[in-house]
């Protein structure tokens, strides 16, 4: 990541990260438009990259980059709102939210499909390698149907090694749920922790078991071992031996 280029855009295996990201994060098909939410340094960068992806025209995917309007870290006000600004031009329909620094290696078509039949607020869940990368990341514990009955972002006390990637199904109405969430003064910055008042204050906030790897890739390290897969003459998905 620069001053000038979002780390999302980071060439790894010869392909902007993101790329990678989107080919397994979306469907064949049901997914018909695509919003980025972005700051004003890279609106730019995001959009000469969007003009010239295969993936859009291929799946007859629109694509739309929108600019937050901040140019200095001072002026941020938090991911959730960018979050709210673009699913507001959606007409209040359903929404797929992937978070740039997340890479998962199989597509999620299943877990779409699941969370239609559900019409609730959904959420990958995935194994993390230790209890100490759980603290690092979320921590979370689902019923027999999948509903979530505990999350936690960031957890000293993590009550199990499942963890939620940023990788969310929201079906149609949750901008206004989002709002009020920010309006009782939640967290802004951390998605993580509307997650969490989903499920104190829902019933019906479900985990969708991935058994695929998935990398949040915010850092050098795993930045290194996502391009050291990705590169590897056999076919990574699947492996049970990587973990976030």
């Amino acid at each position: 990541m620069s001053l000038t280029r979002p780390g999302s855009l980071m060439n790894v295996a010869g392909r902007p990260l993101l790329e990678w990201f989107l080919e397994n994060a979306l469907p064949d098909s049901g997914i018909h438009s695509v919003c980025i939410v972005t700051n004003e340094l890279y609106a730019h960068p995001f959009k000469s990259w969007a003009n010239q992806c295969p993936l859009f025209l291929e799946r007859g995917i629109t694509i739309e980059i929108q600019s937050n309007g901040v140019r200095t870290p001072d002026e941020c006000r938090g991911a959730l709102y960018d979050l709210r600004d673009g699913m507001a031009g959606l007409q209040d329909g359903e929404v797929l939210v992937l978070g740039g620094d997340n890479l998962v290696f199989k597509p999620l078509a299943g877990f779409l499909e699941w969370s239609r039949k559900r019409s609730a607020p959904s959420v990958v869940i995935s194994e993390a390698s230790s209890i100490e990368r759980t603290r690092e990341l979320s921590s979370a514990a689902m019923d027999a149907t999948g509903r979530l009955t505990y999350f936690e972002e960031k957890p000293l006390e993590p009550q199990s090694t499942q963890c939620g990637a940023l990788v969310y199904y929201f079906p149609q109405g949750m901008n206004h749920t989002l709002e009020q969430y920010l309006s009782q003064g939640g967290n802004p910055d951390r998605p993580g922790r509307f997650i969490e008042w989903l499920v104190k204050n829902f019933s019906s906030a479900y985990g969708w078991r991935f058994d695929g790897l998935w990398f949040d890739v915010a850092n050098p390290n795993t930045l290194e071992e996502a391009h050291r897969i990705l590169t590897k003459s056999n076919d990574p998905v699947g492996s049970s031996h990587h973990r976030l």
